[in-house]
């Protein structure tokens, strides 16, 4: 039986598909439309329940995902939401969370919603520390609230759904900087998301689904688990600094993170494109290649069409390619027919 959740998104015209491993709603029946509101500003909510939920508990459990992860936790206050990002042993992302620091334990949301892979490395390092995992992905959602009016219409939501699960746990509310895309966002149970969908569409908000998120974080430059974050990536090309701490002694990975950032070897930036095509020949797509004249300068990541024969799309550009040049699109060795594409922006690239 679907929870109450599924059931409201359902009403609201949910279309669901599976997207870089996730089942995520789409759309609601206009991502074009969706899109333009949410990049406007206008009031938007978009579902994050396919986001993951490990809790860690014990006494060692700060201490034990410090050593584990790129950001500092091992003193982290009670209460502290901070973006952690795990890698492997060569410095590319394996899981992009965001860990909530609680007494007695600590909340890892997994972005990428891998929630048995994030489970299985914890498990992996796990020796003789205090510590015991837990899978809460089935009890809990994130609410996420974009546009000019976030702030308060998700306070709103809050106030009027207090009495939707009472015998739940405080919900746990994320600073907008928190993943960088503007997003009000907060983690109450599925009870809850129901009740606080329904108060924010009745105020006005605007549904809007995961295409719609995809052009929201070309314009911002925001990497996605499974997109830009995955294990071909490192988190300082995909502009992810505010996840890793620079003071903090070993974790998995570190070696390699240090030397790239002490060095300046980041060769690749995530960076946004504007692309067309011919309307006859293929589209553009996640992993087409970009290359100037005859040299592989880069690749797509995500790719959201905007005509007939035209896309935008974030994707990593060389450090030595030239910005200003026009790039071809790759697929398989061959050139997509007509496919031109120009960088508009890059992360910054500040040590």
């Amino acid at each position: 039986m679907d929870d109450e959740q599924t059931v409201v998104l359902d009403e609201l015209g949910a279309t669901r598909s599976t997207v870089r491993g996730s089942l995520v709603v789409v759309d609601f029946g206009d991502a074009h439309e969706e899109s333009e509101r949410l990049v406007s500003g206008a009031t938007s909510v978009v579902d994050e329940s396919h986001c993951g939920l490990v809790a860690v508990r014990g006494r060692d459990a700060a201490s034990f995902l410090h050593r584990l992860c790129t950001q500092d936790l091992r003193d982290a206050p009670v209460g502290a939401v901070r973006p952690a990002i795990f890698v492997s042993g060569k410095g590319r992302v394996d899981f992009d969370t965001i860990a909530i620091v609680r007494e007695g334990e600590v909340l890892l949301s997994n972005r990428g919603g891998d929630t048995a892979g994030l489970l299985a490395v914890l498990e992996r390092y796990h020796f003789s520390e205090d510590v015991a995992f837990e899978d809460r992905s089935s009890r809990f959602a994130i609410v996420a609230v974009f546009g000019n009016a976030a702030q308060d219409a998700l306070s709103s939501a809050l106030e009027a759904t207090s009495g939707a699960d009472p015998d739940s746990e405080d919900p746990v509310r994320f600073d907008e900087t928190v993943i960088g895309d503007g997003g009000a966002r907060v983690l109450v149970t599925r009870e809850r998301a129901a009740a606080m969908w329904r108060a924010l569409v009745t105020d006005g908000a605007h549904p809007a689904g995961s295409l719609a998120w995809d052009r929201l974080r070309i314009e911002r430059l925001i990497p996605a688990a499974g997109a830009e974050l995955d294990e071909h990536a490192n988190p300082l090309e995909a502009g992810r600094r505010d996840a890793i701490s620079f003071r903090k002694g070993c974790y998995v990975g570190q070696e390699v993170i240090a030397r790239l950032d002490t060095y300046d070897k980041v060769s690749r930036r995530l960076a946004s494109f504007a692309i067309e095509w011919d309307a006859s020949a293929e589209e553009p797509a996640a992993s087409d290649r970009l290359m100037a004249d005859g040299r592989d300068v880069g690749v797509l990541t995500t790719v959201v069409r905007e005509g007939d024969a035209s896309a935008l799309a974030l994707g990593y550009l060389k450090t030595a390619a030239d910005p200003e040049s026009r790039f071809e699109v790759v697929r398989d060795g061959t050139a997509i027919a007509g496919a031109s594409v120009r960088a508009r922006a890059a992360a910054a690239g500040d040590g």
